[in-house]
């Protein structure tokens, strides 16, 4: 990443932390670029979580818990309040897990960093993970199977069916960084380097590069699709405590 670039998305930060009154406490990479298949002309896509001053949330009268500047330029910013965080957490949220943990991280305080990682771990359902992943597959293999493609609905099939069957294969979550989630997983040397070779080209193309359909991968798709599907029923639900979410929410609200 150019450095200009890495400091003018720290400046936007600081910017909406004065305009809005707000502390960010996490924010990162949530695109291809934290996954590791960026396109030249890829969106810069900064998520974060913030905090409110603590009145804020004894007041009667319900605030946004979301702030969107929506996409200027390639750089597309957006974030979630502290409570909204959490409560999504609960649930097993897949973007915000993704978020938590990006390989770009922009700004974050260590302790709430750290923190919101061992809960994500102690509240990720296998099953929510899973269906997030496969449905987003079939809905990107589809796009694969004309003459011709876009090469990022490519990368973004095949990093989500892998991401459903590492979690139907580890019952955890998958790592958001495309390489490490390629490495993890059983796969011929000669579909890694079809996807190696795809990737150098990709980072030399804009997002629009359409490229003809290759069988390999077409057929790969398929079958990691297939395999998850068939052992779907044997993901376990794990026992949650929502009430350590409650403490930690109370804890950074007041510190």
């Amino acid at each position: 990443m150019k450095k200009s670039m890495k400091q003018a998305i720290v400046n936007k930060l600081e910017a909406i932390e004065n305009d809005y009154q707000v502390s960010i406490l996490l924010a990162s990479e949530a695109g291809s670029r934290a996954w590791g298949f960026p396109s030249p002309d890829s969106d810069y896509d900064v998520r974060f979580v913030y905090r409110r001053k603590a009145d804020d949330y004894l007041s009667l009268f319900s605030k946004s818990d979301v702030i969107e500047l929506g996409v200027s330029g390639t750089l597309d910013i957006g974030g979630w309040d502290l409570d909204k965080a959490l409560r999504l957490l609960g649930k097993s949220n897949v973007p915000l897990i993704e978020w938590v943990y990006s390989p770009l991280v922009y700004r974050a305080d260590p302790d709430f960093l750290e923190r919101m990682r061992q809960l994500a771990q102690d509240h990720f359902v296998p099953a929510a993970g899973y269906y997030h992943y496969q449905s987003m597959a079939k809905k990107y293999s589809e796009l694969c199977k004309a003459k011709d493609y876009k090469l990022k609905h490519l990368f973004y099939a095949l990093r989500t069916a892998l991401a459903a069957n590492w979690i139907v294969e580890k019952q955890t979550m998958p790592p958001v960084d495309f390489d490490r989630l390629l490495e993890g997983l059983p796969v011929d040397a000669s579909v890694k380097d079809e996807v190696a070779a795809l990737t150098a080209l990709k980072s030399t193309k804009p997002e629009s590069y359409r490229h003809p359909a290759s069988a390999v991968l077409r057929a790969f798709l398929q079958k990691v699709m297939d395999e998850s599907e068939g052992r779907s029923k044997q993901l376990v639900v794990p026992k949650k405590d929502v009430l350590l979410l409650d403490r930690f929410f109370k804890e950074v609200v007041r510190s």
